[in-house]
């Protein structure tokens, strides 16, 4: 084991002088060495990097990642006291570590369950071409849970190439890992979500039996990098597509099911259309933000989406906040306090082959809150070399953890804690019978809705649309499309077996695709006749989408399935 890098030089004499007050995005001094703990408690050559952390009740400190040597990567899970200190009772000498005969295995994501045990999501080589879908769960000691899945862990081989998890998404009592698979024979990704059971079992009652990839089959690169969970148990997943060797940031939007939400975005996917790149997200209080990076990996970026995808104008500057202290910057992580503020983490460049840690704290609107560091932004200079906050974690008393990577000799475990200081009002629905409660607002906001209140579903061609029952927003379909081209009729609608389309004006070149509840296309035609017929007495009951593209743009109908 390779001693903490700690230099306690003074310690003793600093315990005896008055401590200078703290503020808030300022160094938490009781923390490590003066805010900052470094560590490589594998070798002294290992190359160490933490890509998640999680903070129990009692204020210990859970982190994994990959530390690397001559023989490849290896999953690592750590914990440290809350004073920075490796905890000599968790695993072996304060870690635990994971290695496949196939080649390296990865840590992305850790959550903590509330008995204390800690489930670890990432990849497992089964051949140095084919990486699975991994999952460990740890018992609250940091040793594997036997009782889990194979001896401790869960592996899933979606297809037989590259699988990622790359984020654990809890919601509701279930816990789905999120990512990316490699579609066989090709090089693009797929957004993958895998949901399992505390035993370590796919979970039947998600949608294809546990297991959604979306879409199926692509000839274009879905790069996952972050998952969170919305409202009602839905699941947003953020990452990136590539065009003409161009990045773009999408999000995702799957309900809580699994099943692809195909009025988001398009086709249940949301691409900005500007460069860049989504590495996380965060929902809260009825919005999503997603951070990464922008103008050619010049600046971070945090944005907000609506409902639909489409960027919410209330927040920073016509939806986005770049964070730009200077050189080439990016956003790696967000939280959002109990107040409604949000934390960003990432790196900003500090020199040439030298990056610092960079935390910052944002308004519930995006603007800068003035109280946390300089104007809203605090760099921390943790070495000499290259460091990236991979991840941010909020204590239970509200001091932030910062984790990631600084080079050292080699690239050594790296943390730091920030002082939060007071929380403010925390702003949201108070009212119980609501679809958007809050049970921890303070302060009503005024945003509470339920059952029969409007809404807007992103359908053009709905009307009447309202919250029902079940907090979802839905309208009355009618047969006004919002393209001449696309008027239609379609019926029986419910449909049992034959489904009967009736165009009103046929347009040349017009193409007719069904989407199933999963999102997979499992009908298309050309719409040369006027009346078009499928059989879908093959299909399982649920809602379908009907997509009509064609030069002047493209409509979408909702047809039910019984």
């Amino acid at each position: 084991m390779k001693a903490l890098n700690f230099l306690f030089v003074g310690a003793l004499v600093a315990a005896m002088q008055p401590v200078a007050a703290q503020n808030p995005g300022d160094l938490d001094a009781t923390f490590g060495d003066a805010g900052i703990a470094l560590l490589a408690p594998i070798s002294d050559t290992s190359m160490d990097n933490a890509r998640a952390v999680a903070i129990r009740p009692s204020g210990e400190i859970v982190f994994t990642g990959v530390s690397a040597g001559v023989g490849g990567f290896q999953m690592t899970v750590g914990q440290l006291l809350p004073d920075g200190s490796l905890d000599a009772s968790f695993g072996t000498g304060g870690v635990t570590t994971y290695s496949a005969a196939g080649g390296s295995c990865f840590g992305y994501d850790v959550v903590l369950e509330a008995d204390g045990h800690a489930l670890v999501c990432g990849a497992v080589s089964l051949t140095p071409a084919n990486t699975a879908f991994a999952v460990w769960r740890l018992q609250p000691n940091g040793q594997l849970d036997a009782g889990f899945g194979d001896g401790g862990v869960l592996v899933v081989d979606l297809d037989e190439s590259e699988d990622y998890a790359q984020d654990l998404v809890v919601a509701n009592g279930t816990y789905t890992a999120v990512g990316s698979s490699m579609q066989a024979g090709t090089s693009f990704y797929r957004a993958a979500l895998v949901r399992f059971d505390l035993a370590g079992n796919l979970d039947a009652s998600f949608v294809n039996d546990g297991v959604q990839i979306y879409p199926e089959t692509t000839t274009t690169n879905y790069d996952i990098r972050g998952g969170t969970v919305g409202e009602s148990g839905d699941i947003y997943l953020v990452g990136y597509t590539t065009a003409s060797s161009t990045t773009y940031p999408i999000v995702l939007h799957f309900g809580a099911d699994g099943q692809a939400d195909m009025s988001y975005g398009l086709g249940g996917i949301f691409n900005t259309g500007v460069d860049g790149r989504y590495f996380d997200a965060h929902y809260q209080n009825g919005r999503l933000v997603a951070v990464g990076d922008a103008n050619n990996g010049s600046d971070g970026v945090a944005r907000a989406h609506g409902p639909t995808g489409a960027l919410d104008a209330a927040f920073g500057t016509a939806g986005e906040v770049f964070v730009s202290p200077g050189g080439a910057n990016v956003l790696l992580a967000v939280e959002a306090q109990a107040d409604g503020k949000w934390l960003l983490g990432g790196t900003a460049y500090s020199g040439f082959m030298m990056r610092d840690f960079m935390v910052s704290r944002l308004n519930v609107d995006g603007s800068f809150d003035a109280d946390w560091g300089t104007d809203g932004l605090t760099i921390t200079d943790v070495s000499a070399g290259i460091e990236d906050v991979n991840d941010l974690a909020i204590q239970p008393d509200g001091a932030i953890v910062a984790a990631g990577f600084a080079q050292v000799t080699n690239n050594d475990f790296a943390f730091a804690r920030y002082v939060a200081g007071e929380l403010g009002a925390i702003l949201g629905c108070t009212e119980a019978t609501a679809c958007n409660f809050n049970a921890a607002a303070t302060e009503d906001d005024g945003s509470c809705y339920g059952e029969g209140d409007a809404c807007d579903d992103g359908l053009e061609e709905t009307v009447n649309d309202a919250y029902n029952a079940d907090c979802e927003c839905v309208g009355e379909v009618t047969d006004v499309a919002e393209l001449p081209g696309h008027a239609i009729a379609l019926f029986p609608n419910p449909v049992e077996d034959l489904l009967t389309i009736e165009f009103a004006h046929p347009v040349a070149g017009q193409t007719v695709q069904l989407f199933d509840p999963a999102g997979r296309s499992i009908r298309s035609a050309q719409a040369h006749e006027r009346r078009l017929q499928w059989d879908l007495s093959d299909c399982e009951a649920g809602t379908y989408v009907l997509l009509i593209r064609d030069a002047d743009g493209q409509s979408v109908r909702r047809i039910a399935v019984q």
